[in-house]
């Protein structure tokens, strides 16, 4: 039986830790620059307090109990463009996904696509390192003015691959951006629960305010598994990796 497999692009195929790094040092360098006294380690603890309860913009949530809604703005409209820019650095590729991906591309039984809310920037980042041709359906939010966990972008992929909802696979690291609204559509999940971010950091040792925010990065997706094995589990992925995704057999499929 012909299947496809969707993947995520964030924190899948591509480590989006030093991007959210640079945005979080971004807007904590604005706080203090207001006057604010604040030292970067009780930032964290904050942010990591917002990602514990759920809420969706956690970073917006704690800047803007010190700036203003016209300097939230400002701030975020200044590090898009800086993200923009430095995109392909910021981002580098999930080296266990990319192996994955290698060793099952060329499978006739198997088609791969993307679901990802990314920039229109990630398509070059992508081609850079050699992988879109391995990709028949590429939805880039940004692209097609759909954004997960919209349930309309998965129906897209669902209607571009001409297959049933059960013959897919959804691949991502976020229960409300990809695990939830893929099931609902009868989508079989995979939710990928990234290994320790420090491990294999692509920022410098001497950096300590990036390598503590991995270490916040890493509780937050601790935190939020740990959270769900003790709920009472209305969300069923279908499968979870805990590890890196090269531990995900093709053959459970």
């Amino acid at each position: 039986m012909h299947q496809w497999i969707f993947l995520d692009v964030g924190g899948v195929l591509l480590d989006e830790a030093p991007l959210a790094h640079f945005v979080l040092q971004r807007h904590f360098d604005a706080i203090r620059a207001s006057g604010a006294e604040i030292s970067f380690d009780d930032f964290l603890i904050r942010y990591e307090i917002y990602c514990a309860n759920d809420e969706r913009w956690p970073l917006y949530q704690l800047t803007s109990a010190y700036l203003s809604e016209s300097e939230c703005t400002a701030i975020w409209c200044e590090v898009d463009r800086e993200v923009r820019a430095r995109y392909r650095e910021l981002v580098p590729p999930a080296e266990s996904t990319l192996k994955w991906i290698n060793a099952h591309a060329n499978r006739n039984d198997l088609s791969l696509g993307i679901i990802a809310n990314q920039p229109i920037e990630c398509r070059s980042v992508l081609e850079s390192i050699g992988i879109m041709n391995r990709f028949e359906i590429v939805l880039l939010s940004e692209e097609i003015g759909l954004h997960k966990s919209d349930a309309a972008i998965f129906q897209r992929a669902l209607d571009l691959a001409n297959t049933d909802a059960s013959r897919c696979v959804m691949i991502g690291d976020r229960l409300d951006n990809d695990i939830v609204p893929a099931l609902k559509l009868g989508m079989r999940t995979v939710w990928h629960c990234p290994p320790a971010r420090s491990i294999a950091t692509h920022e410098a040792p001497s950096n300590e305010q990036a390598q503590a925010h991995r270490r916040t990065l890493d509780r937050i997706a601790l935190g939020r598994l740990e959270k769900w094995a003790a709920g009472d589990r209305k969300i069923s992925p279908t499968w979870i990796v805990r590890d890196s995704i090269e531990a995900f057999s093709i053959s459970e499929l």
